[in-house]
């Protein structure tokens, strides 16, 4: 091959990378979804130049990080459109921090930051629009603390906690629209304290696991149970025997006396 046709191939090959680079910028400015766009690190090179509004128009960041293993932190960028989040960083195991993004529209955050294994403190986040939060923060094995939740829409929060062993306090919660509760807290072992904002209606809520519960933190729990007395059929909830052990007779009779069974 001539010294010509060498140039001409490295020539070649050059526009096919900034072709290339033009192609994925005009993915990511002119999207409307990012659905798996940043998946198992694909594209991660172009996310320092992402800015705030080239996603003014997505509606749909479902699994935009899944399983991308080399993100740190999510670029803050305009969501004020996007309606689903699921498995939106799902398994993206060395992701810090929740990205501060705008959540007001989400309607789906199932799965958001399930399995995000280095993720250690959640701050405030609105998820007051959502329908269901179930595994929100499922199998988030480092998270420590969680400031304020709020869903108080969602209906379906089961396994929102489900697997975070060290997850010591969750300062404000508010799930008063759930139905269910199921496996929320489950493998919370070293749950210490938590608050709950607003009224508790949800089904097969169950802290045995959570052994080290204040009792500050149980008759808070107690207390924003709402009435159920005058349904046909009780329903209940579980503390197990560790920490129903800190309580008086009369300090149950307030739970039994709204319709809930103590087991």
């Amino acid at each position: 091959m001539s010294i010509a046709e060498k140039l001409t191939t490295i020539a070649e090959n050059e526009q096919k990378v900034y072709d290339k680079g033009v192609e994925d910028g005009n993915i990511i400015k002119y999207a409307t979804s990012w659905e798996y766009m940043f998946y198992a690190g694909a594209r991660n090179h172009l996310l320092p130049y992402i800015k705030y509004n080239d996603t003014e128009n997505v509606t749909n960041m479902k699994s935009a990080f899944y399983k991308n293993d080399s993100v740190n932190e999510i670029p803050i960028v305009n969501t004020s459109k996007v309606i689903d989040f699921y498995y939106f960083c799902n398994g993206a195991k060395t992701l810090q921090s929740v990205p501060d993004l705008d959540y007001s529209k989400a309607e789906n955050m199932s799965c958001a930051f399930q399995n995000c294994k280095k993720l250690k403190k959640v701050s405030d986040l609105d998820l007051n629009n959502a329908d269901t939060v179930s595994y929100l923060f499922a199998g988030c094995e480092g998270l420590n603390r969680v400031e304020r939740i709020q869903a108080r829409k969602a209906t379906n929060t089961k396994s929102m906690f489900n697997n975070c062993p060290y997850v010591v306090t969750i300062a404000a919660l508010d799930i008063s629209g759930s139905d269910d509760g199921s496996t929320m807290f489950y493998y919370c072992a070293n749950l210490k304290n938590i608050t709950f904002e607003g009224s508790i209606k949800a089904k097969y809520l169950n802290f045995s696991y959570s052994e080290l519960l204040t009792y500050e933190s149980i008759m808070g729990i107690i207390n924003a149970l709402i009435d159920r007395s005058e349904e046909t059929t009780a329903q209940n909830i579980t503390f197990g025997t560790v920490n129903l052990g800190k309580l008086t007779d009369a300090e149950k009779a307030i739970a039994t006396e709204k319709g809930w069974t103590l087991v």
